[in-house]
């Protein structure tokens, strides 16, 4: 597959970094490095930046020329794709465009900005992009949050650097890169010249550690939905597991947890099938929560299924669940129908909003609760949460199989994984469980 190289800078006031920042992929591939000469050039930055790279990169001279093709030219390589549209302005906390970050909430807007931005690019569904950024601009928060970003989401041949040049050189307005002949430009002290001919410029590779797996899934969807400080929540809470907890206010259809807000109102299924599992690890009477592919449909967790339906309601609730472990079947069975009803009276599946799966689901519990119906909850469940939390954090508080084989109710040590033929439950603590 032939990659799109994309080149990713950070700039504030001065364009010139992006000019050496090519300049010094030219000279590291000159001397056999592995750098990719970029097919495009994207820039984040504030208004006024983007006003001094329109006016410094891309404004043609009297020859016809822009500095950025004049660069080209004079090394020989094809100008990479820099249009007003790749110059991504900062929006503040309203959306509006930043013209310099100073703020608080400015700084959280840019940070958060900057961590979506490089997550699009590094998206699974984009293999054909090669993503190389540049820290050699802006302010050191910009670059800070940029080079986290890549630590969060670069894949394999993602690159991050940083361009040195000669202290002579730098910060000099007059100067963008090293050319090929004597090129006089005003020193900094606007008193004398220097040769732009002379200037050293080194991009330096930065390595850093690539977190990517604990994002692989639902990265982008829940960027969508948070702030760059939530997701540093949710990344420092993991290190701390045994302190997450889990607050269902069940009426409302709201989970809270580490202080976010997850909104179940058009997942009510999911969100019982949630609770179900909540509440039975919670109960003086639990029981294990397992259904193997080929065991017949079971009528226990039916039963504690339209608990939580009930619950959610607002309806009297109908517990059948002795009964039926002690295998007294008629009473759940006769009172199915009217419970069906009442919920369907509820509009607890919102039909109204044209929701078809209220008939397939009272149909389906009608013989128990099947394998295939569990498991599309499990899934359905896991996907929502996904538009909100990262991968790692998801896995610790969907229900999984967390027992420890043949010993139930101990727990297994969290370790993210599954152990086949257990029964379902929470790696969180019964203490850590609360319900509204």
């Amino acid at each position: 597959m032939n990659k799109k190289n994309i080149l990713l800078s950070i700039a504030g006031l001065t364009p010139q970094v992006i000019t050496e920042t090519l300049y010094g992929i030219h000279q590291g591939q000159q001397d056999g490095e592995n750098w990719y000469w970029p097919d495009e050039i994207q820039v984040i930055t504030t208004s006024l930046g983007q006003e001094q790279i329109v006016l410094g990169l891309l404004t043609k001279d009297d020859s016809g020329l822009s500095m950025l093709e004049r660069l080209c030219s004079d090394y020989h390589r094809p100008v990479p794709l820099l249009t007003q549209d790749l110059i991504h302005v900062i929006p503040d906390e309203l959306g509006h465009p930043v013209s310099d970050a100073r703020s608080r909430e400015d700084h959280e807007a840019l940070a958060s900005f900057i961590v979506r931005h490089v997550a699009k690019l590094c998206a699974q569904d984009k293999p054909e992009i090669r993503l190389h950024a540049s820290l050699a601009g802006g302010r050191k928060t910009m670059t800070f949050f940029l080079g986290y970003a890549l630590a969060l989401f670069a894949r394999d041949e993602d690159k991050l650097s940083h361009v040195l040049v000669d202290e002579v050189y730098e910060g000099n307005r007059n100067f963008y890169y090293p050319t090929p002949n004597t090129h006089a430009i005003p020193a900094r002290d606007g008193n004398s010249y220097i040769d732009a001919h002379n200037a050293q410029v080194m991009l330096a590779e930065i390595p850093f550690i690539r977190h990517k797996n604990i994002h692989t899934k639902g990265s982008l969807a829940c960027l969508e939905n948070q702030s760059y400080r939530d997701l540093t929540t949710y990344q420092n809470a993991m290190q701390s597991p045994q302190n997450i907890a889990l607050d269902f206010h069940l009426i409302q259809k709201r989970l809270y947890v580490l202080g976010k807000t997850v909104d179940f109102t058009h997942k009510p299924l999911e969100f019982a099938f949630y609770a179900m599992v909540a509440a039975n690890q919670c109960s003086h009477h639990s029981q294990p929560m397992l259904i193997k592919k080929r065991d017949p449909a079971n009528l226990w967790l039916a039963d504690l299924f339209l608990q939580q339906l009930e619950k959610i309601a607002g309806l009297p609730v109908q517990d059948h669940s002795i009964a039926l472990l002690e295998g007294k079947k008629s009473d759940f069975m006769r009172s199915f129908r009217s419970r069906a009803t009442l919920l369907t009276d509820a509009d607890i599946l919102q039909r109204g909003s044209g929701d078809t799966e209220i008939a397939r689901t009272y149909l389906d519990l009608n013989a128990g609760m099947t394998f295939e119906f569990l498991t599309d909850k499990k899934n359905g469940l896991k996907n929502h949460l996904l538009e909100y939390f990262p991968t790692d954090l998801v896995d610790f508080i969907c229900p999984a199989q967390v027992f420890v084989k043949g010993e139930w109710p101990v727990r297994r040590v969290y370790d993210g994984t599954g152990q086949q033929g257990t029964p379902l439950g929470l790696w969180l603590e019964n203490n850590k469980i609360s319900f509204r």
